[in-house]
């Protein structure tokens, strides 16, 4: 039964790990664009003078639509594209700074909830694996890990929906709306709330167990 225990961990932590990868991915090459940019800059190379904003859309037009391409490599043919999350370019000299800290600041909040999530995670597994099971540093690491998640998933909706407001007053796009409905599709939301009911059950067999603990 441990054996087994383990191998569903072991399941969950991979999981998530894979779940973020697109965030931590997301955060190197924009970091690493920075770096290129800063070095070109004091290279004196000309650069382009935009800022990539990564936004949220909705197709309107699923039929004839004609918002994204890309090229097809195996023929060279031309095949549209329905974007859900795209990174578009705005001109610099129609990005506020202000905003852009704000966004970075949003950034780091996401990333640090994650590796606390993650850290709060393993804890909890640790704690598991020596058979300390129904505990309240259990319930309190579930209810941690539970808020981190949905904090994390809030301050990257905010993001998305800062961004689309920004791009959207300086960008039209063509047969597509800006939205963040698809950002509903991201579990981590979901397992925010599962891990505070999972914590509240444990909180409640514990106090039941306390309680028959003293009656005896």
């Amino acid at each position: 039964m441990k054996k087994r225990l383990n191998l569903i961990c072991l399941g969950i932590v991979l999981a998530v790990l894979v779940s973020m990868s697109f965030l931590f991915s997301t955060f190197y090459y924009g970091f690493k664009a920075g770096i290129d940019a800063y070095e070109q800059g004091a290279a004196g190379v000309e650069k382009l003078d935009v800022t990539y904003k990564m936004i949220g859309t909705m197709p309107t037009d699923v039929i004839t639509n004609e918002t994204a391409t890309a090229i097809n490599e195996k023929d060279g043919s031309t095949v549209s594209i329905l974007p859900f999350i795209s990174m578009i370019g705005v001109p610099n000299e129609k990005a506020d700074a202000t905003d852009s800290i704000f966004l970075s600041l949003l950034d780091w909040m996401v990333i640090i909830c994650c590796i606390y999530a993650i850290v709060q995670f393993v804890k909890m597994i640790r704690n598991i694996h020596r058979n300390i099971i129904f505990d309240w540093a259990n319930v309190k690491r579930l209810r941690r890990l539970g808020f981190s998640l949905i904090l994390c998933f809030c301050c990257s909706l905010v993001t998305f929906a800062i961004n689309n407001h920004l791009v959207s007053q300086v960008i039209s796009l063509k047969d597509c709306d800006f939205s963040i409905a698809f950002q509903f599709s991201d579990p981590t939301l979901l397992i925010g709330f599962t891990s505070l009911l999972f914590a509240e059950i444990f909180a409640i067999g514990l106090k039941l167990k306390e309680e028959n603990d003293l009656t005896i």
